[in-house]
């Protein structure tokens, strides 16, 4: 199991996507599904959005519904989680859960 923490940035929510890299720099894309892999992403409601694994380090798709939801601003905190042994509707899982700011 992966479970890390990011602040989301501006260029995030400009362009509707999330970098698997955590606070401390750590690229972590490498050990979630491969490139093009369609995702279940689930919020910390246990509400669920739709996203793909994109190139080595990236989450694109539809997470513009995700940002706009949450009111997701720049600076915002969440701690990612994926774990390879669970599936939802055929996809694998990734939990984003947004954290109040250590």
């Amino acid at each position: 199991m992966i479970e890390f923490f990011k602040t989301i940035s501006a260029s995030e929510i400009n362009t509707n996507y999330i970098n698997l890299t955590d606070n401390h720099g750590n690229r972590l894309g490498g050990k979630f599904p491969v490139n093009r892999t369609r995702l279940c992403i689930i919020d910390e409601t246990g509400k669920e959005f739709s996203a793909t694994k994109h190139g080595n380090n990236q989450l694109w798709g539809n997470l513009v519904t995700w940002f706009v939801q949450k009111n997701i601003q720049p600076g915002t905190f969440v701690k990612i989680i994926y774990d390879s042994t669970e599936i939802r509707n055929e996809k694998p899982v990734v939990h984003i859960e947004i954290q109040n700011p250590p």
